[in-house]
């Protein structure tokens, strides 16, 4: 897999694990909401220099979302890198947001 398909694999992965909090609660996205995740993955590529844009991939979506399903805090075997990110709040429905999860990503990871 060329490096921008291996990172546009990671980067859906992570999107849709990023709001599914339990294995009882399955998450669809909003047209908006996966244009939100795919803006702010190619915003952080194009800051360090990386100019092939990624694309939402529902296939990748999919089997994203199955691995979210049983909550391991573990990567699974397969062709696809994973950034695993859970998030957490007492308020009722809270679900995160793909800024939420990208801002863990982009600004805190150390790389």
């Amino acid at each position: 897999m060329e490096k921008g398909a291996a990172f546009a694999a990671v980067m859906m992965a992570m999107a849709v694990l990023a709001t599914t909090t339990t294995g009882a609660l399955q998450v669809q996205f909003s047209e908006a909401e996966k244009a939100q995740f795919v803006q702010l993955h190619n915003d952080a590529r194009a800051a360090v220099g990386v100019r092939t844009a990624v694309a939402w991939n529902e296939a990748l979506a999919a089997k994203a979302l199955e691995h979210a399903r049983y909550c391991r805090k573990e990567h699974i075997p397969g062709p696809y890198g994973e950034n695993l990110w859970w998030g957490w709040s007492s308020a009722a429905g809270w679900v995160g947001t793909p800024a939420d999860a990208m801002h863990i990503y982009i600004y805190i990871y150390i790389y």
